[in-house]
């Protein structure tokens, strides 16, 4: 079990502790250090004898999707599932989840209902209903709304690629990662609520804008591109015209609102995916990239 943490001594404490009350004991718990400089390390150090610490080289902060990817590499076990350092797991989360994908060898992911806490409360924007689409196989409901809570995932570590997740996917390096297992594998889904998903100011989801989606309409273009041969010609179609009209979409969403990056990076996708994009905006975009304004 891996926690990708930085800077995280607010409610790392509390994160372990929802680990280390689960009933399943096998468990390796290794927490990813991601070049902290507030109190983690010494929570960690009162851990000491119960986990694994480990850092990027040099102790840098290369960021969530390279903290994930460095927990998947020094993982041993047969199954990886991550806690975010401020979301909680429920009793009973590991042993439910490991007897199901047991029973059921050829699902590669197993995620479970969750219940949002902090500054929001209630099931929030990922609703149940659509929790509930990512069961069986289930690629294009997957590729139209991302489903899975990062916290609430058991993965099969065989099925997964070998250098772990993808860097470039900002934000949503766990969807990346979800489209590229469930192409040709199943899901499963437990409706039982095992997870607390924290919403508190200044976390990476809680932008409240379109950000992260465009990074969204980049892992499924980028799925599509290894799987599209594949599947039938109408479905990919529709798949590929749906992710490029929210694409566009999602990117002049961050055009208007000044995020000059994001906003270079969507329109670049869609002219590199033959939709038309004004020049006069893709220079704007790029320049305002080039000088952080």
């Amino acid at each position: 079990m891996g926690v990708p943490a930085y800077n995280a001594a607010a409610f790392l404490p509390e994160a372990l502790d929802s680990i280390f009350a689960q009933d399943y004991r096998a468990l390796e718990v290794i927490v990813g250090d991601d070049g902290s400089t507030d109190g983690t390390k010494a929570v960690l150090a009162r851990y000491a004898d119960r986990l694994r610490v480990v850092h990027h080289p040099g102790g840098q902060n290369r960021g969530l999707a390279a903290t994930r990817s460095l927990l998947f590499q020094n993982a041993t076990g047969v199954f990886l599932a991550l806690l975010d350092a401020d979301d909680l797991w429920l009793p009973g989360k590991i042993s439910a989840q490991v007897a199901l994908m047991t029973r059921k060898p050829e699902v590669a992911l197993c995620h479970t209902g969750c219940v949002l806490f902090g500054a929001e409360t209630g099931d929030g924007p990922m609703t149940e209903a659509v929790r509930r689409r990512i069961d069986g196989m289930c690629f294009p409901a997957l590729m139209e709304r991302n489903g899975i809570v990062a916290s609430s995932a058991l993965m099969r570590r065989s099925l997964m690629p070998p250098l772990g997740y993808d860097l470039d996917l900002e934000g949503v390096d766990d969807y990346g990662m979800a489209l590229r297992v469930l192409f040709d594998h199943p899901a499963a889904y437990l409706p039982q609520v095992l997870v607390r998903y924290r919403r508190h100011p200044g976390q990476m989801s809680g932008d409240g804008g379109k950000v992260f989606q465009v990074y969204s309409g980049l892992a499924r273009l980028r799925a599509l591109d290894a799987h599209g041969p594949g599947m039938d010609r109408e479905l990919e179609k529709r798949l590929r015209n749906w992710t490029l009209d929210e694409l566009n979409t999602c990117t002049y969403s961050r055009y208007w609102r000044r995020d000059w990056r994001s906003a270079a990076r969507g329109l670049a996708l869609l002219r590199r995916y033959g939709r038309s994009v004004p020049r006069r905006h893709r220079l704007r975009a790029a320049l305002g990239a080039r000088l952080g304004i």
